[in-house]
């Protein structure tokens, strides 16, 4: 029982790893927009380039409480992904800003924000 419990788990590693960089991108998109309607700093961190992090870690900083209630009622329904060109995406939710992801030092990062 447990070997086939711990190969399951196993399984599902190695087949995770293995995603569709579109389905990740979506992934990480989502997880930020998330961070973002709850103002989660260090998860942001995470998955946006040090660039748009500094932004964006700036906007919560200085965000009128009045604000945040209003970010929290953002949707983070994926609407879209769409595979650019050069293998960057662009993720789009329903409402909720865009996030353009691309690799950033062998990880998957968000490197530019659209607003709606």
């Amino acid at each position: 029982m447990k070997k086939t419990i711990i190969l399951s788990v196993l399984a599902v590693l190695v087949l995770s790893a293995c995603g569709d960089p579109k389905d990740e991108a979506s992934e990480i998109a989502q997880q930020a927009c998330i961070a973002d309607k709850n103002s989660d700093i260090d998860t942001l961190r995470d998955l946006m380039d040090d660039e748009i992090f500094e932004v964006n870690k700036a906007i919560h900083e200085n965000t009128d409480p009045l604000m945040k209630k209003v970010l929290k009622m953002l949707n983070c329904d994926l609407k879209s992904t769409e595979v650019l060109d050069d293998g960057a995406f662009i993720v789009s939710f329903k409402k909720h800003n865009s996030y353009e992801v691309k690799e950033v030092g062998g990880d998957l990062k968000i490197v530019d924000e659209q607003y709606y």
